[in-house]
């Protein structure tokens, strides 16, 4: 299932088969939401709760993305082994297989930064468009 959750005030409650949730009698403050739901990524919001007022907040869940590719020498096309994968963003990297083949999993949808180094080549800087609940494959060359 899904459930809603404020965590400054110690509270969650489930979210119906509408999408919908509420909690009741809830202080006057600018709260954080965080909705967590089985095959999604968290989603975390945040809003103004007003004093005797009802406050609406809508929510979009995103299923996790994957990146996949490889990472090949510019002249020969053969694979770079132990070239290292990095997504400085959200602190994430890998090593290229003996194939020349990397892979990220549980990627939020958007575009992400890709460095790609490997010793005696020169390192390389792209970004990528991960796709809700998709595939997205980045093949990139070196040049020794």
């Amino acid at each position: 299932g899904s459930a809603v959750s404020l965590p400054q005030l110690g509270l969650t409650t489930p979210v119906n088969s509408s999408g919908a949730f509420a909690f009741s009698r809830v202080p006057a403050a600018f709260l954080q939401i965080n909705v967590d739901s089985i095959g999604f990524l968290r989603q975390t919001t945040f809003a103004a709760v007003l004093p005797n007022q009802t406050s609406f907040v809508r929510i979009a869940l995103s299923s996790p993305g994957t990146l996949t590719g490889s990472v090949r020498r510019l002249s020969t096309g053969q694979p770079i082994a132990q070239a290292r994968v990095t997504l400085p963003e959200i602190a994430r990297q890998t090593l290229a297989d003996s194939g020349g083949l990397y892979s990220f999993s549980e990627l939020r949808p958007g575009t992400v930064r890709v460095d790609v180094s490997a010793q005696g080549f020169e390192s390389l800087t792209t970004s990528a468009a991960i796709v809700d609940s998709g595939l997205t494959r980045l093949d990139v060359t070196l040049r020794p």
